[in-house]
């Protein structure tokens, strides 16, 4: 039997089949290297990076907040800088260390 569409033969599993199962099954008729060239273009596709909006947009705003952060010399301690101090009392009673 031939398709309607593509005018392929294809045996059908109804009485009252017409046409191609699948879509796919007319395109390998009327071109049997398409999924050569669909994968071709899918490639190039891939190969094309581009940036979002969003992207560019981040980039500016990591440039803008270093520009206006300032440096300072790291060898002058600011008096508002925040100081952790940390000390553990550590006693030994001649066999094991006990601490506080």
């Amino acid at each position: 039997m031939k398709c309607e569409y593509c005018g392929g033969a294809f045996k059908p599993t109804d009485p009252n089949q017409t046409k191609h199962e699948s879509i796919y099954d007319c395109c390998d008729v009327v071109d049997p290297n398409w999924m050569i060239k669909w994968a071709r273009n899918l490639k190039k596709n891939q190969k094309k990076k581009t940036e979002s909006n969003f992207v560019k947009w981040s980039k500016n705003l990591i440039l803008i907040i270093l520009m206006l952060s300032g440096c300072t010399d790291p060898n002058v301690i600011d008096q508002y800088e925040p100081k952790l101090d940390l000390w553990m009392n550590m006693n030994y009673d001649g066999e094991f260390y006990h601490y506080d």
